[in-house]
């Protein structure tokens, strides 16, 4: 079943000024992949210069946790751990430290669509 919500008139069926309509927005777009470009190499060279943190643990000595009392900064710990804060996760009923729930839902949805048409000498946009 088709309903049209809305109509706006978008401009002059005239050629030349579609053509005119048309070249303005292929200009953003341009615009719009230039700055992407620029972001993109921006983010590639933050990220070649961040630290490899995994050499850096990996470098660390391992230490008993009384060696390591008092101290602050990464260190690697080597011990039988003790937890003071478990929970119980609700569908196994067991005693985790962390655990992942994602609740879904599937519904039928209502999809817009939107067309332009030419009417009167009139370009109009219903959707």
């Amino acid at each position: 079943m088709e309903k049209i919500v809305s109509r706006t008139v978008v401009g002059s069926a005239n050629p030349f000024a579609r053509f005119f309509r048309e070249l303005v927005a292929s200009i953003k777009g341009i615009a719009t992949g230039i700055i992407m470009i620029i972001v993109s190499f921006v983010m590639i060279w933050f990220f070649a210069n961040q630290t490899e943190h995994s050499k850096t643990i990996a470098a660390l000595p391992l230490q008993t946790p009384q060696e390591v009392e008092g101290t602050t900064g990464m260190v690697k710990i080597h011990a039988v751990p003790t937890y003071t804060n478990v929970m119980v996760a609700p569908e196994t009923e067991r005693e985790v430290l962390f655990y992942n729930y994602k609740y879904e839902e599937y519904a039928v949805r209502e999809v817009e669509k939107t067309r332009n048409i030419t009417e009167n000498g009139q370009e109009n946009e219903e959707k």
